[in-house]
């Protein structure tokens, strides 16, 4: 019994010891036992492969150096090293020796009982420098690889001191606080869920973060708080459905008023995004409601598509004028293909665009250089403009036909990102994008900035993707966690289109880490 207590007190003592002074590993290649599935082998060695996204995973999370993968290859080389399931005394301390590391890691890993990477098993053991077992740690992968791996590095590696994340600021120096309102009709549930997104990518930052939801059996609100825990838990929980009209949300943003609690922020922002119609009553109600929260103190942004009849908008108009502000319109876009290839069509203030060259984008569109269609012409074919005739516009207007047709996406994460942080660029000018060529594919990816210098150059660019319900590939990468790396990549995320959309299916997480590799043909 005291023996047993001697030895957790020692681990521990060894543990605490590195949480302390612990800055860096050294990852040795993974022993592995059976046969890797073709998806890791097509990538790199499984032994090399394992390794690299587990210490990747590490770096991601705490703060550690690590070792390079060519030295600890090169001694093990120079040492005729047949490396086991565990490494030697001899090795360790060569490695402590030569590379001024801590720790030494080494991870078996059991591909036998695998199909296509589940039930996967790894053991991660870490020395210290004289070949002592310090730290042990066991995972199954059962549901998704990539996300299952980095759960499996926290758990490995938690005796590391943790990684502050980077926080999603606009001003650190201005503290503010923001309370998002959405209208839960299900003609908004692609935008909204876009919308969604962008709060979910907020959480974590010093923001305080409000929420309110108006559906047809009533309001949710979760008062503005530090602490993001319960809106995390209610978005994940939103479902869309039905709709209500602008008496109705009037009653919703009335009610709003006597529940919210007094803060103590000077600078207190709600941002309200719905498409909820009059229905040719009067605007008084809405523009009440709208006034008793800027009696609050709120500055009120109301954000809404660029569809409704003029009746509808100029009611809109109203209420955002009577806080002070502009009325906030979406941009709408939908990608068309036909006979004389790929075109594309725009909608913003009611107004409809053609893009005959299909290159602008909703990042970084220029509407001057769009065709009109004539207002005239349009009532010629439809009602009213509205994102799901589109495509019917375009038809008739230019007697192209069209053979294939994305999704509508909109830019409401932009405008988004404009109110909340007051961007002082164009919401139609976040970023720049290059053209990445790698072997026989061509992506367009988004960077907040680049230089020209790497035109045509070959790089490696380290993105997070995350879910989007109004892109035809599911996924969009975000450019403020987009950057171009030097030196070594863990090969085993170079992942292919398919394995990213599987990987965000298939977890809670929204976003997802990978790379690139390849040729920069165009900059924009």
């Amino acid at each position: 019994m005291v023996k047993k207590f001697l030895a957790s007190f020692l681990i521990f003592f060894l543990v605490l010891d590195s949480q302390l002074f612990s800055r860096e590993l050294t990852f040795l290649p993974s022993y592995i036992i059976g046969d890797a599935p073709l998806s890791l082998l097509k990538k790199d060695k499984p032994d090399t492969g394992v390794s690299e996204l587990l210490a990747f995973y590490t770096n991601q999370n705490f703060e550690v150096g690590l070792s390079s993968f060519s030295s600890v290859r090169n001694i093990i080389t120079s040492m005729n090293e047949d490396l086991s399931r565990k490494p030697s005394r001899d090795l360790i301390s060569r490695i402590c020796s030569d590379l001024e590391t801590d720790y030494v890691v080494q991870n078996e890993v059991d591909f036998s009982g695998a199909s296509d990477l589940g039930s996967t098993l790894i053991h991660t053991m870490t020395y210290d420098c004289g070949g002592r077992l310090i730290y042990s740690q066991e995972s199954i992968l059962k549901q998704d690889f990539y996300s299952d791996m980095e759960k499996h590095a926290l758990k490995a590696f938690s005796y590391l001191n943790p990684k502050r994340p980077e926080k999603f600021l606009g001003n650190p120096n201005q503290k503010q606080e923001v309370i998002f309102g959405i209208d839960l009709s299900g003609s908004l549930s692609s935008d909204s869920r876009e919308l969604i997104s962008f709060i979910e990518g907020t959480l974590g930052s010093d923001l305080s973060i409000g929420l309110a939801l108006f559906g047809q059996k009533g309001m949710k609100v979760v008062q503005p708080s530090l602490n993001h825990e319960n809106i995390r838990d209610v978005l994940k929980r939103v479902r869309f459905s039905g709709s209500i009209d602008s008496d109705v949300l009037a009653s919703y943003l009335s009610k709003l008023k006597s529940n919210l609690v007094f803060s103590g922020y000077k600078n207190r922002k709600f941002i309200l995004f719905s498409d909820a119609t009059t229905g040719g009553k009067s605007s008084y109600k809405l523009v009440s409601a709208t006034q008793d929260l800027t009696s609050m103190g709120l500055k009120v942004y109301i954000l809404t598509g660029s569809y409704f009849d003029y009746n509808d908008m100029n009611i809109y108009r109203k209420a955002a004028r009577s806080s002070g502000q502009n009325l906030h319109q979406i941009i709408h876009e939908q990608s068309l293909g036909t006979q004389k290839g790929l075109k594309k069509i725009f909608l913003f203030d009611r107004k409809v665009y053609v893009d005959h060259s299909g290159k602008q984008t909703l990042r970084d569109i220029d509407i001057n250089e769009l065709q009109l269609i004539p207002e005239g012409e349009i009532y010629r074919y439809v009602d009213f403009p509205h994102p799901n005739n589109l495509f019917e516009i375009f038809q008739k207007s230019t007697g192209e036909k069209v053979i294939q047709k994305s999704p509508v996406t909109s830019n409401i994460r932009e405008v988004a990102e404009k109110l909340v942080f007051n961007a002082q660029k164009s919401i139609l000018k976040t970023s720049r994008k290059i053209l990445l060529k790698q072997g026989k594919h061509t992506n367009w990816i988004y960077l907040k900035e680049i230089d020209d210098s790497y035109l045509n150059q070959d790089i490696s660019v380290q993105l997070t993707f995350r879910k989007s319900f109004t892109e035809a590939s599911g996924f969009i990468n975000i450019p403020e966690e987009t950057k171009i790396i030097s030196g070594d990549i863990p090969r085993y995320l170079l992942l292919e289109p398919t394995e990213i959309v599987k990987s965000l299916n298939n977890t809670s997480k929204d976003k997802i880490v990978s790379f690139l590799k390849g040729k920069v043909l165009e900059i924009k």
